[in-house]
């Protein structure tokens, strides 16, 4: 099974040097937008989930830009959210748990979700999904 390594590249610069609005145009918010059915807005320097008005945090944005290079029911390994999100810096457990928390809470509204494969890593189905491909 080969992984996929991506890089976060910003038109205004790299992502890893700040954690300021533009990290956020990554992948392009309207391509998140799309991709996963949902409404992202950037206000003030901020992205916000707009039908919650609820703040969507840069590690968020990194992750659903992450996830809209897979493809539904492909498995997103741990590795692999952690050297793109956090770009191998070392995490805790409970911050790649707080993160998928807050990425589940972000796509509520939308018709696909973050499921866990324990020990191997994350997986996005659509609410009408019962199975996973095999890579």
């Amino acid at each position: 099974m080969k992984k996929k390594i991506l890089e976060c590249k910003s038109k205004k610069g790299d992502c890893s040097k700040g954690k300021g609005a533009k990290c956020y145009s990554c992948s392009g918010i309207d391509s998140l937008n799309v991709h996963f059915g949902i409404m992202l807005v950037q206000v003030h320097g901020k992205l916000l989930e707009a039908t919650s008005k609820t703040t969507v945090s840069n590690n968020v944005s990194r992750l659903l830009c992450l996830a809209k290079n897979f493809q539904i029911g492909e498995t997103i390994e741990v590795e692999v959210i952690t050297k793109f999100v956090w770009e191998g810096r070392p995490t805790s457990l409970s911050s790649q748990l707080q993160l998928m928390h807050q990425a589940k809470f972000t796509l509520i509204n939308a018709n696909k979700k973050f499921y866990n494969i324990r020990g191997v890593g994350y997986v996005i189905l659509e609410n009408k999904d019962f199975y996973v491909h095999d890579n």
